[in-house]
């Protein structure tokens, strides 16, 4: 086994234990609620019907209940429930089964994420050659970003990012080697995103911009319109699928099933939206990813450097930026920061060049202080159920009006004064009083240890098992750094695509 396999095999292997020692081990969502349920009814009934959830499913042309969602991540998770569903049959209480089968079931987005990184590290390693810059990108791009929290839920646009940066790697693996099986598996990887989320097919502009620029300017027709037709062949499929989907469902090929259609094509001004995910104090993507600033530090460096990288990722972020911006749903109800703009995430965090940063002493002191303040972000993210927070504010009206769930009062702000009222709760202290409602009945935990003491009694037979756990993930962690830390020389070949 080559070197480079070997640091993939570790870098998958320590945020996958990373992330399984903050995972929640529960269902947090109706979103991941109905891909549950749609795994569920494909692995036991064949069929894609599911049982109601309120604000969850829509009735059927059969008069059966059926969720929004495509079925793309609901069929990927499907080892993962049949694993759960196998090794819950030794268990007699079916409440205690059921539990087993979700906990293994939220391993979905904690297995996506994890390959993301191994993804990443590749693609960064590709561009900059550069061992211990892409193990450091690699490592802030999944701590120190939102990727950190979502790797608790069941949302599908961690997924969507995974299918749409190893999309990417496909490509540029194919301009480095010219090797055809790449552009396939690249138009798989953007199709099954298709399969996936309806607004997949905005994810195409960019690839299709840049196999418009790349015809007129290198004048190679034959190689581009190949590449053009065999991403197009894909996505026939995938859109074919999905409207035969509809058609199945809902007995029309456009109708997509859509729970509340006042949110979901109601149309905006795309400048409240666009502000909104910029800014906002609890959905903007540089206020709850501080670290993303960093690209202001770098920006004129990369894109000199490295300009049809940069040209790419900026026109995949503002596609999806501008194309979710028009909806009045951009805030994305019950969910941590900008979570719409996910996919687009990594591609921001290509555009960051660590060497430039480390090479300058003034801009290394300021990066460090933005990297410590994302750091501490995301933890109070991954602490405790940002949704009780906003279950708060919506309970008590401090939602603002025509927004999808947008609270008054930061989410940031909302995390850190939750978990302070739960430490006031278990030292008896009057409660944190906000807009002159008391701040009480909040904070679930997000983690799976505790969920695992609410449902059982904490005897010592399961503090010991948690603890035995923790132990052996603690210093997997330990072990696989010190592998991680070791100098290597890893250099990408020669690749021109800059």
């Amino acid at each position: 086994m080559n070197s480079l396999k070997k640091i993939n095999i570790y870098i998958f292997i320590f945020f996958f234990s990373a992330y399984f020692i903050v995972m929640p081990g529960k269902i947090n969502s109706t979103d991941g609620l109905a891909l549950y349920l749609i795994t569920k009814s494909i692995a036991d009934k064949g069929s894609f019907d599911i049982e109601y959830i309120s604000n969850g499913t829509v009735i059927g042309k059969d008069k059966k209940n059926y969720s929004p969602f495509l079925p793309g991540q609901p069929i990927m998770a499907l080892p993962l429930y049949i694993f759960g569903k196998t090794i819950a049959s030794s268990v007699e209480n079916q409440n205690h089964r059921e539990l087993i089968i979700r906990w293994i079931y939220t391993f979905s987005n904690v297995i996506s994420i994890s390959l993301l990184m191994v993804v990443f590290f590749n693609l960064h390693i590709l561009f900059y050659n550069s061992y211990k810059n892409s193990l450091i990108a690699t490592a802030l791009l999944g701590f120190s970003t939102m990727l950190f929290h979502y790797a608790q839920t069941l949302f599908t646009e961690p997924f969507q990012a995974l299918l749409i940066l190893s999309a990417f790697y496909f490509y540029m693996k194919y301009l480095q080697t010219k090797k055809k099986i790449y552009i396939h598996f690249a138009g798989v990887c953007l199709a099954y995103n298709c399969f996936s989320k309806f607004p997949g097919f905005i994810y195409y502009i960019p690839f299709f911009l840049y196999l418009a620029y790349s015809l007129f300017k290198t004048k190679n027709y034959r190689e581009n319109i190949e590449i053009f037709a065999v991403i197009i062949f894909y996505l026939f499929i995938a859109e074919a699928t999905v409207l035969f989907y509809n058609y199945y469902r809902f007995g029309n090929i456009l109708e997509v099933g859509s729970i509340d259609k006042s949110y979901s094509f109601q149309f905006i001004n795309p400048v409240i939206g666009v502000s909104g995910f910029l800014f906002d104090k609890s959905k903007g993507i540089f206020i709850t990813n501080p670290v993303l600033l960093l690209i202001f530090f770098t920006c004129v460096k990369t894109y000199k450097s490295k300009k049809k990288l940069f040209v790419f990722s900026l026109v995949l972020f503002l596609a999806t930026l501008f194309f979710h911006s028009v909806f009045s749903y951009w805030p994305g109800a019950f969910c941590w920061g900008p979570r719409y703009l996910l996919p687009s995430l990594p591609f921001l965090f290509l555009l960051i060049d660590f060497s430039f940063l480390r090479s300058n002493r003034i801009l290394k002191s300021f990066s460090i202080i933005i990297i410590v303040m994302s750091l501490i972000i995301q933890l109070l993210s991954i602490l405790i159920n940002p949704n009780s927070f906003l279950a708060f504010c919506s309970r008590n009206g401090f939602i603002y009006e025509n927004t999808h769930d947008l609270p008054y009062v930061s989410s940031i702000t909302g995390q850190a004064l939750t978990i302070s009222q739960n430490i006031r709760e278990w030292l008896k202290l009057p409660p944190i009083i906000i807009y002159d409602k008391p701040l009480t009945g909040t904070g679930e935990a997000q983690i799976w240890a505790f969920h695992l003491l609410r449902y059982f009694s904490p005897t010592h037979k399961i503090m010991i098992f948690i603890s035995v756990i923790y132990f052996f993930i603690i210093t997997a962690l330990f072990l696989l750094s010190r592998q991680l830390l070791k100098p290597n020389k890893i250099v990408s070949e020669n690749f021109s695509w800059i």
